[in-house]
């Protein structure tokens, strides 16, 4: 029975659809302070799907995620905040999403112009 589920591409399984893949900031004044966007995942599958964790190279970005698990249909969420004190520039930052799918990483990012603090 179950290599005629495998056979067949049955088996039940969680499947992330990242309803967006970046965003966008614009131009963003340093002594504005932080900004802070969603990304939100909707589970396609047919078993719960988890956000295992989330990982950042840069200490200019903070987040927190959805912990519970992912019914079937519902929707969870990576929240982002970029921190722009000490920065200037073009910023593009990657965010690496961990869960219990197939692919088990994706990749989001974020972009903004950073424009410095005036003296």
């Amino acid at each position: 029975m179950l290599a005629s589920m495998l056979a067949m591409g049955t088996v039940a399984q969680p499947r992330a659809k990242f309803l967006q893949e970046s965003h966008n900031f614009g131009s963003i004044n340093e002594a504005d302070g932080k900004v802070s966007c969603a990304f939100e995942i909707e589970n396609e599958g047919d078993e719960p799907l988890v956000i295992l964790g989330v990982y950042v190279k840069c200490g200019c970005i903070t987040y927190d995620f959805t912990q519970e698990p992912i019914a079937p249909s519902d929707k969870g969420v990576v929240n982002v905040t970029l921190e722009p004190m000490g920065r200037e520039g073009e910023y593009v930052k990657s965010i690496y999403i961990y869960t219990n799918t197939r692919p088990k990483k994706k990749t989001v990012r974020v972009y903004s112009v950073i424009k410095p603090e005036l003296d």
